[in-house]
């Protein structure tokens, strides 16, 4: 990205429990950035309770909202992690 001299405003991800090798990947454009995150994280229990403290512990100073996408009595909940830089 450097090379292209890109800006990356957003990372949206849903890559069916990838997300934490994406982010451990992507951190120092993230670190650099500062870039909104959407983040699925209901693929597996290691996603949900790992990937907010991941993301902590780089001290960017986001801040975090969980949603949940299901709807009525859909027996699928999409959640994500969304975090903004503040």
């Amino acid at each position: 990205m450097r090379e292209n001299k890109l800006q990356i405003g957003l990372i949206k991800t849903d890559i069916e429990g990838g997300e934490s090798a994406l982010l451990r990947g992507a951190e120092q454009t993230i670190r650099e950035q500062k870039p909104i995150l959407i983040i699925s994280i209901y693929h597996s229990y290691a996603d949900f309770f790992g990937i907010k403290p991941l993301i902590e512990s780089w001290n960017l100073g986001y801040q975090f909202t969980l949603i949940d996408s299901g709807y009525g009595f859909a027996p699928v909940h999409e959640i994500t992690l969304n975090c903004e830089a503040v």
